[in-house]
């Protein structure tokens, strides 16, 4: 996207992340485009069912990732 981590939205996370599991392929498809499509709503309800949970334990963590607390 050409952009800084910090500034992508939850949308581009999430379709980074969705690229992971279906990496671009030289030529892309319409079946690839709804692949990552799928896959990164997924991740967007998984993250909006569980996100503070998620994020709450990462303010738990000290610098070396281990539980603080």
């Amino acid at each position: 996207y050409g952009k800084d981590v910090y500034e992508l939205s939850l949308d581009e996370m999430a379709t980074i992340a969705a690229m992971m599991v279906y990496p671009r392929p030289l030529k892309p498809t319409p079946s690839w485009e709804r692949n990552v499509l799928r896959r990164s709503n997924y991740g967007l309800n998984l993250y909006r069912k569980l996100g503070d949970r998620y994020t709450r334990r990462l303010s738990k963590m000290g610098p070396h990732n281990e539980l603080v607390g």
